[in-house]
């Protein structure tokens, strides 16, 4: 398991800034197109909803009898049907529509921290992978529901037990403690959900791989790494809190002006200047934050197949080209071996014809001994006969 400490994450923070900077026209205009048919769509669900609204008020349909203020059934129940119709439609133009949106911005987010040069075109390449990308959305949304649906039921019951069976002091102490464990429950899931997010770097990479295998295995990558996860995303605090001072800087301003009866074009530059600034370093902190998490994707080992590819290539040719050298090293030392087995082999014969020599040598000097000690027993033999015939 790879390890991933301040200072890793540290690098990959300062990776994500180097390759985001000098593109902030580009991160503010995919973000601008990726959010505009969403605020479409919006708009379009509200004018609908309120002009039925109006109609259905206009007609009376809400009142029973002069000046009662009861609701007719039919009426309410057809103004229901409507809404839930439109929320239904809604939807669905969300999924069709924003998945693909949201897939291509995916894309931008994972190239740009490959330290490519993505353009604002890489938005449309979601449409490319409709269908996956579809199912991608569907796969995270049952994630999401699987995982918050019985936190959200037992925070529901816990505050209606709350609400009818304690009152004073207990009541505002439960209340804060169910609270706070709700929200650190919710993190805690965030934190998983997040994880099943990488699935856009492996389902973008391989197109045959499935939605629901895609998620199983990014959060794979991510085992060991939850509290690392929950650092790093911690870690961007420090951004929002700057965005939250300049929301509230410009919210005083603008009240601040209204009170001094400021001219109504001037507080008009005012909130469109706030707006553009907050805008701006919102459309950065997003893509701070997304491109340096998919950047930690990668770091845990989500490569793509063409990278791993050409590192598979290079590695054929590195094997192609060593191979040899190992070989012409092998047989250099198997050349050196069997010289030096030579020359042992020399210095060997060379120490036994020493040997051999110094064997007739030493075969020599035992004859002239054995010749001499014959001389003295000859000598002696014949002084002794001399003794004898003196007597």
């Amino acid at each position: 398991m790879k390890t991933f400490d301040s200072d890793t994450r540290k690098q990959l923070k300062r990776a994500a800034r180097d390759n985001m900077r000098g593109r902030l026209a580009s991160i503010t205009g995919v973000q601008i197109l990726n959010a505009l048919p969403f605020f479409v769509l919006a708009l379009i669900f509200y004018v609908v909803f309120f002009v039925r609204l109006f109609v259905y008020a206009f007609q009376g349909g809400f009142i029973v009898g002069p000046g009662t203020p009861e609701v007719d059934p039919s009426i309410a129940f057809s103004f229901l049907g409507d809404i839930i119709a439109m929320s239904v439609i809604y939807a669905l133009a969300l999924l069709l529509i924003g998945a693909p949106l949201t897939f291509g911005l995916m894309r931008y987010f994972i190239r740009l921290g490959r330290r490519e040069r993505p353009t604002v075109g890489v938005l449309g390449s979601g449409f490319l992978s409709y269908f996956a990308s579809i199912k991608l959305n569907v796969c995270l949304g049952f994630r999401s529901f699987l995982w918050m649906f019985f936190p959200v039921i037992i925070y529901a019951i816990a505050g209606t037990y709350i609400n009818t069976n304690t009152a004073g002091v207990g009541y505002i102490f439960l209340n804060m403690l169910k609270e706070l464990i709700y929200f650190i429950v919710m993190i805690l899931i965030g934190i998983k959900l997040q994880a099943y997010a990488g699935a856009y770097v492996l389902m973008g990479d391989d197109k045959t791989r499935g939605a629901w295998e895609s998620t199983k295995e990014s959060a794979g990558y991510f085992k060991g790494h939850y509290m690392d996860l929950l650092l790093f995303n911690l870690s961007f605090i420090p951004w929002g809190l700057l965005l939250f001072l300049l929301i509230s800087i410009s919210i005083g301003v603008v009240v601040s002006m209204i009170a001094f009866s400021v001219s109504g074009s001037a507080i008009a530059v005012a909130v469109i200047a706030a707006f553009i600034i907050i805008f701006l370093l919102s459309c950065y902190v997003t893509c701070y934050q997304r491109t340096a998490f998919f950047m930690l994707c990668d770091y845990l080992g989500m490569y793509p197949e063409n990278d791993a590819d050409e590192a598979a290539d290079s590695h054929e040719e590195a094997d192609k080209t060593v191979v040899p050298q190992i070989e012409a090293a092998e047989s250099e030392n198997a050349a050196e071996n069997v010289s030096s087995e030579v020359s042992e082999a020399a210095a060997a014969a060379e120490s036994g014809t020493a040997a051999a020599e110094e064997k007739p040598a030493e075969s020599d000097n035992a004859e002239s001994s054995s010749d001499a000690a014959e001389g003295n027993t000859a000598e002696t033999d014949s002084a002794n006969d001399t003794e004898s015939e003196d007597k």
